[in-house]
């Protein structure tokens, strides 16, 4: 009797340690499929931050980059470019280029065609100016027909060639409107080179250089448009 009630309790505790070991291995698989899940969702958050943060930087229309991309990238060209003068190096390429570029009369181009057509010649424009420019330069977009081109590391000796090669580029484009027409653009460029001075590396920052552009572009547009002006 005393041996059949220990057959009997061993058998329990062995039934009940097989329970436990199953439900254990229900758990590691549970908590592994939970793993999985998290995991998967964690990297599809981080696909979906990932195109956010590429949307926040790309133009919507031509696909180029915009202020904001080149505002938080060019940091490091710019801290270089000034290294670089100060020691005398890379002599003849450690200037950045800043070209504004406007495209000419595009006003007009919504007003008599639509906004579609307005669109497809910003796209066109955007595809002649990424032609031209080097893989290693910056082009983005900056307002509604603006375009900023940054040759990177240049001489700045180069910088009226740059600009009349972009000028000419987009005056050689026929540009084709949704519905097969084709018209005729110019453009109007603004441009400087970062460091400003050879000099005083420091006599301008970006921004402000920017600004001399912009105003080169403003006296290129005043004095009857297509044409390439430097800041003074």
């Amino acid at each position: 009797m005393i041996w059949f009630r220990l057959a009997v309790t061993l058998s329990i505790i062995g039934l009940g340690y097989v329970v436990y070991r199953l439900r254990v291995r229900q758990l590691e698989a549970r908590g592994r499929e939970l793993e999985r899940i998290v995991l998967d969702r964690t990297t599809a958050l981080q696909d979906a931050y990932k195109r956010i943060e590429e949307t926040s930087l790309t133009d919507p229309v031509t696909g180029l980059h915009n202020r904001r991309f080149l505002e938080q990238t060019i940091g490091p060209d710019l801290d270089l470019a000034i290294r670089q003068l100060r020691r005398g190096d890379g002599a003849g390429r450690r200037d950045h280029i800043c070209l504004l570029l406007d495209l000419d009369h595009f006003k007009s181009v919504n007003d008599r065609f639509g906004h579609a057509a307005g669109d497809s010649v910003l796209q066109q424009t955007a595809d002649v100016l990424s032609s031209t420019v080097r893989a290693s330069d910056y082009l983005v977009r900056g307002g509604s027909e603006d375009f900023l081109v940054v040759a990177r590391f240049n001489d700045r000796a180069e910088a009226p060639t740059v600009a009349e090669k972009l000028r000419t580029a987009v005056e050689a484009h026929r540009f084709t409107l949704p519905d097969g027409r084709e018209i005729h653009l110019t453009c109007s460029i603004g441009y400087a080179a970062f460091p400003f001075s050879a000099e005083d590396p420091h006599a301008l920052t970006w921004n402000e250089v920017i600004e001399r552009a912009d105003q080169a572009l403003y006296e290129a547009k005043r004095n009857g448009r297509n044409q390439a002006v430097a800041a003074a």
